[in-house]
């Protein structure tokens, strides 16, 4: 008590009530609405965020669908590319399972696609790009491909487009191969010391 009594004498309670006169209420009305718009544009962006959020979020059918589609899971290597329709054994599924790469592919494409209203379009939004995301970007993979990357449309050339630009990959077109960005092996680097001897 006697500490709070020695403190007591030495504030001055008159320069707190002057301060508090100061700020009357017309100058917190004014920094008040200044902090409004920030306030609008921060609830804004968070609606955005959560409708783009619930857009792109897969409900349990599709998230079960997703999983099912993902073939080998733990490899480190991912075989992207095209089905083939007249030579079913060049298809990208066929390679990939043969050499035990990873792949996303589902027989029930179609059934799933047309239950749910989806076009080819909106599959490949919903699924592939979530596949190239948290399965091969997302775990650096290395992607080799069945059929050639830049001369390809339709889901593969798409797929190629979006490795090489949204994740910085890169395609070398002598092995077919999309690297993980930075590890492109420098020209000449696989060859044995002694092969030019």
């Amino acid at each position: 008590m006697r500490i709070i009594d020695e403190f007591e004498d030495v504030l001055d309670y008159s320069d707190v009530s002057e301060t508090l006169e100061i700020c009357d209420t017309e100058e917190l009305g004014d920094l008040e609405t200044s902090v409004i718009p920030m306030e609008d544009e921060i609830d804004l962006d968070i609606e955005k965020t959560e409708e783009y959020d619930n857009d792109n979020r897969l409900n349990d059918a599709e998230g079960k669908y997703y999983q099912e589609s993902i073939n080998n899971p733990d490899s480190s290597i991912v075989l992207l590319g095209k089905y083939d329709a007249v030579n079913p054994e060049n298809s990208y599924e066929v390679q990939a399972e043969a050499n035990e790469y990873k792949f996303f592919s589902n027989p029930n494409y179609s059934e799933f696609a047309e239950k749910n209203g989806l076009s080819d379009d909106e599959m490949y939004e919903k699924f592939n790009k979530e596949f190239l995301d948290e399965e091969v970007a997302g775990k650096n993979c290395e992607v080799q491909t069945s059929h050639n990357a830049e001369s390809s449309g339709g889901a593969f050339g798409r797929e190629a487009n979006y490795l090489a630009y949204e994740h910085d990959y890169e395609y070398c077109e002598d092995t077919g191969i999309f690297y993980p960005p930075g590890e492109m092996p420098e020209e000449g680097s696989e060859l044995p010391e002694d092969a030019g001897q």
